[in-house]
Order: structure tokens, then sequence, then C-alpha cells
């Protein structure tokens, strides 16, 4: 089911970016089929600037402080989210209107962009 994102994805970002997108779209899409039996919404967005992946379920939600780096060492589950929070440029978990939120942005391009 995520074979197709991971190749959309390692198309859509430059490198180095590349390498990460998947993992990062992945994770968040992952997270949000574990959390909820409603729909799913997946965004994925390009500027010159930066590329922001953004998923949306209907799940129950979480706070965001206490999940980052929750795992324990024997934990099979919740190294997800701490991966994506240190890979993006840019991560937060809102909830509204029943949805919850995760976006990522990776910056691109040159440093000083």
């Amino acid at each position: 089911m995520l074979a197709p994102i991971r190749e959309l994805t390692r198309r859509f970002a430059p490198e180095p970016e590349a390498d990460m997108l998947p993992l990062i779209a992945t994770e968040l899409l992952a997270n949000a089929y574990d959390a909820s039996d409603a729909d799913v919404d997946f965004v994925l967005e390009r500027s010159d600037t930066e590329i922001r992946v953004q998923v949306s379920d209907g799940g129950p939600g979480f706070d965001q402080a206490d999940m980052i780096g929750d795992a324990g060492v024997d934990s099979t589950r919740g190294r997800g989210l701490p991966i994506v929070e240190n890979l993006a440029d840019r991560f937060q978990v809102e909830r509204a209107d029943g949805w919850t939120t995760a976006t990522a942005i990776i910056r691109i391009g040159p440093a000083d962009a």
C-alpha cells in the first residue's frame, strides 16, 4: 500500500531530500492508518524553497509532546514520529474539527534560500 507513495515522493524531491521524503511520508501515513478507521487525506506540495507533507485522519489525536521520543528500548512501535521530527525542518501535529493533521516541512534548494 505504501510502495507507490515511496516511489512518488522519491521522484518528487531533489537529492539529498529524495532519500528522506519517502520515509517521512510513509511514517506519517502508517501512523494515520493505525490511528483511524476513517478516511486519511494525504497532501504533498512543493515550492521553490520547501516540500510540505501533510497527513490528516479522523483518529482520536494525541498530544505531540507526549508522543515524541516515547518508545522504550523493547518497544516495537513509537519511533516513526520521532524519526519524522528529526528529519523534517519543521514538524507539528494539530487537532481540529475531528481531524488530526501531521505536517512535516523540508527545506530544499540552497542553504541561503
